[in-house]
């Protein structure tokens, strides 16, 4: 009798470690997918000339660049919800660096980055 109850727990246990490492498995995916997706160039026409790009080229490990921003270098970013990037640069004018973190809103279906409080909206690169 004891060994039945013993076989009974070991398989219940057994099985609850698998069902939650399954479900930390998925997340963890989702996470990986969501985070790749966000890797690449990002651009819009330069406003001084229509024929350049500029944008934010977002790598792996959170490293990031700015394309054709030599007063806005970005040096790093993080996805902070769903549908939000924080982007971390400096900014530079007559000298002056000032640090700066600008937010982004991601629209998944456009694939765009729009950035807070200003027209700007930057496309995923092909």
């Amino acid at each position: 009798m004891k060994k039945d109850i013993f076989i009974c727990f070991s398989i219940f246990a057994t099985s609850i470690i698998f069902i939650g490492c399954g479900k930390a498995s998925k997340k963890s995916n989702v996470e990986k997918i969501d985070t790749v997706n966000l890797l690449g160039r990002w651009t819009t026409a330069a406003p001084t000339d229509t024929a350049a790009e500029m944008g934010i080229e977002l790598k792996a490990n959170g490293i990031a660049a700015s394309i054709n921003m030599p007063t806005l270098p970005y040096d790093h970013w993080k996805k902070v919800n769903d549908s939000i990037v924080a982007i971390h640069g400096t900014s530079v004018f007559d000298g002056e660096k000032i640090e700066l973190t600008d937010t982004f809103e991601l629209n998944k279906e456009k694939l765009t980055l729009s950035q807070h409080g200003t027209d700007i909206v930057y496309k995923r690169a092909h």
